[in-house]
């Protein structure tokens, strides 16, 4: 482990440039995903300043998801950090629904600035805790952190946590193909998120965006939001993840139809780069969702014009149904 240490200390300054060769090198040293895993079974917790919004992030590199973190300077979802620089204004006023272990969080808090407020909505006490941590770590004050779960109904659940990785927790019930993945539960809070808009201090600022990935719950979470997504028509940035809708006894096109018809348009997230040249974020509306691919998907309410023109430098201009692979 000494060895792989003083090679990643060589390689970070590289890789976190994320110029041409950046990638192929955190590939052959570091590896995608859970490659090269034996290696980073034992290995530390350290600390990263983040490239879009400067402040400490804690990286436990025995997780995948961190060392994309730690060695990049940022979160591994590009595309929706990219989006969120440019909706998110000072002042905003910000649900991260799903914050996991509060990467997405720290940019909200950044972008939103003293005069804003980021609540964090996140059931997993462990996730929490980190979080936490980070916000002590960075002096931060604009960001409440709210233990607990977003769903259709007030109430407690099981959630399901898969130990070996922070980001896979469920509330759904699990198939017996699921449940070895599943070790762990912890029994949670769940309340409608309509409740915690208005009982808000600040509940007379609208919601300006809600980012949202819980893992399938979405269309259950999004029932509880009713009354704030017809009255502060928020953007919406969520993960449509068919396999985890399923799961939930739910689906795509039932997500795209309930948000449809409060007269939101869906856009998928995405990026592209020329050699030499930065990443850049690409917006693809669609008309509808066929076949299970996972994507990230950006919901703007018809009547946004402020977001519309905010967005669209970055969209293409075809409009697509979007199919499996």
């Amino acid at each position: 482990m000494m060895n792989l240490a003083i090679l990643s200390s060589l390689i970070a300054p590289i890789t976190r440039l994320d110029c041409p060769g950046s990638d192929r090198l955190f590939s052959l040293v570091v590896g995608n995903g859970n490659e090269k895993q034996s290696q980073w079974q034992d290995a530390p917790t350290k600390w990263a300043r983040g490239k879009f919004h400067g402040y400490q992030m804690e990286c436990q590199l025995s997780d995948w998801m961190d060392r994309y973190t730690y060695f990049h300077g940022h979160f591994y979802e590009i595309g929706v950090q990219l989006l969120l620089q440019r909706l998110i204004r000072s002042g905003d006023r910000i649900l991260d629904i799903g914050a996991n272990i509060g990467m997405l969080t720290l940019l909200a808090s950044h972008l939103a600035g003293n005069e804003g407020i980021v609540h964090a909505i996140e059931p997993n006490q462990n996730c929490c805790d980190r979080i936490t941590r980070q916000l002590l770590k960075n002096k931060i004050k604009n960001v409440q952190l709210h233990h607990l779960a977003l769903s259709d109904t007030s109430g407690s659940a099981e959630l399901k946590i898969a130990p070996q990785h922070a980001g896979f927790g469920t509330l759904s019930d699990l198939s017996e193909g699921d449940r070895h993945a599943f070790s762990e539960s912890e029994h949670i809070q769940t309340i409608q998120g309509d409740e915690l808009v208005f009982a808000d201090s600040d509940h007379a600022k609208p919601i300006s965006l809600i980012k949202m990935d819980i893992e399938g719950y979405e269309v259950k979470a999004l029932q509880g939001l009713m009354q704030t997504l017809k009255e502060h028509r928020p953007a919406l940035v969520t993960e449509v993840n068919p396999y985890c809708l399923h799961r939930a006894d739910t689906s795509p096109a039932e997500l795209f139809e309930l948000l449809n018809e409060l007269g939101y348009d869906a856009f998928v997230i995405s990026t592209h780069n020329l050699r030499w040249q930065p990443i850049e974020l690409t917006l693809n509306k669609i008309a509808a969702f066929e076949g299970e691919t996972t994507e990230d998907v950006l919901w703007l309410h018809r009547d946004d014009n402020r977001n519309h023109d905010a967005i669209a430098p970055y969209c293409v201009k075809s409009q697509q149904t979007l199919l499996a692979a």
